[in-house]
């Protein structure tokens, strides 16, 4: 059997979320997290028409880390979190400093 290549992980979202919001809940939560994006694009245009696709990137030499993805008909927001033996992962903050997606008077995840 093939190995994996990737994860997806989906959060819950509040109904109502807008595609401008969620470009700055993602754009904050990747430079707190100490990543930077390489591109936005969509993803999938014909089964995800009007999607937001992030990549994310630790350094501009590694593969890509981390995508995100927003639909915004469905409220959908999902994380695919790529695996790559390049380079461990690093350190992260400890727990209790760890960002967590927040949305005005509600907890995201």
């Amino acid at each position: 059997m093939a190995e994996k290549r990737s994860d997806d992980h989906y959060l819950e979202l509040p109904e109502g979320v807008s595609t401008a919001d969620m470009m700055g809940l993602v754009e904050r939560s990747a430079s707190s997290a100490g990543l930077y994006i390489s591109h936005i694009g969509g993803y999938l245009k014909k089964k995800f028409p009007n999607s937001v696709h992030w990549y994310f990137k630790r350094d501009p030499k590694e593969p890509g880390l981390l995508d995100a993805t927003f639909w915004v008909v469905k409220s959908l927001f999902w994380l695919m979190i790529r695996h790559t033996r390049r380079r461990p992962a690093p350190s992260g903050p400890d727990e209790s400093d760890a960002p967590i997606f927040r949305w005005p008077g509600r907890r995201l995840c």
